[in-house]
């Protein structure tokens, strides 16, 4: 036996209280071989549509150890069993290689995002730093990579109903911030990592000018202005905890 792929649960994050956060990561090994033909119960058996989904429910269980998707259902077992060296119906199955569990990690991850000089709000949840230095679209972008982060993208309300709680204020020489957004050239907006933009909150009247990325203007309270790339803006940056 002999794993020809690794294949990797995404992490799981549910948010039950502010100060009780339930963290789960568990990482499956796609094998090469067939069971045996000896008897195991099955702990559920379930149709579904892609391995992932699979994954998902074996990784949602707190017993299993185990599973096998043919193409079209998924079956779970709560205990490892024993493999043949080839032969038999040729199925997919997975093993459970390493589960991590902890809770209570919101400290963890207030501790990360402050010691990086963010702030950290675990109702988005969400680590930003807004930086009132006024910097050019690509010399934000540069600044938040340096601490592993990028600019603000606001694809959830949770994150846009943040930033109108941010009550943004102007200094000597800012008076927007930028965040992640750019137009394309077929009037399309889409994020730095090429998603595209499904939920705009701009400005009544906005976007006006004609020009290719976003900030949040002081005076809007929150909500989005069309802003020229090469232009100083202030900016916010966000940075996801390496723990999720």
């Amino acid at each position: 036996m002999r794993p020809i792929a690794v294949y990797v649960i995404v992490p799981f994050l549910s948010l039950n209280k502010v100060i009780s956060l339930h963290y789960k990561h568990t990482t499956y090994v796609r094998q090469l071989n067939t069971p045996s033909t000896s008897q195991h119960a099955p702990g559920a058996s379930n149709e579904v549509e892609k391995v992932e989904k699979c994954g998902e429910i074996c990784h949602f269980s707190p017993t299993c150890a185990l599973f096998f998707f043919n193409g079209t259902h998924c079956v779970t077992y709560s205990e490892t069993m024993q493999f043949d060296e080839g032969g038999g119906d040729s199925l997919t199955y997975f093993t459970q290689a390493t589960s991590l569990f902890r809770s209570d990690i919101a400290d963890q991850i207030k501790s990360e995002c402050t010691s990086n000089g963010y702030i950290y709000d675990p109702l988005v949840p969400l680590c930003y730093k807004v930086n009132t230095i006024g910097l050019t679209k690509s010399a934000a972008e540069t600044s938040c990579h340096q601490n592993n982060g990028h600019l603000l993208r606001i694809n959830t309300y949770r994150k846009q109903l943040l930033v109108e709680s941010l009550n943004l204020q102007s200094t000597g020489s800012v008076s927007k911030y930028r965040i992640d957004g750019e137009k394309q050239a077929d009037n399309t907006w889409t994020f730095s990592d090429g998603r595209e933009i499904a939920t705009f909150y701009w400005y009544p009247g906005e976007p006006k000018d004609g020009i290719d990325s976003i900030a949040l203007r002081t005076s809007y309270k929150g909500k989005w202005d069309d802003v020229h790339e090469t232009f100083a803006h202030g900016f916010i940056c966000e940075r996801t905890p390496t723990i999720l």
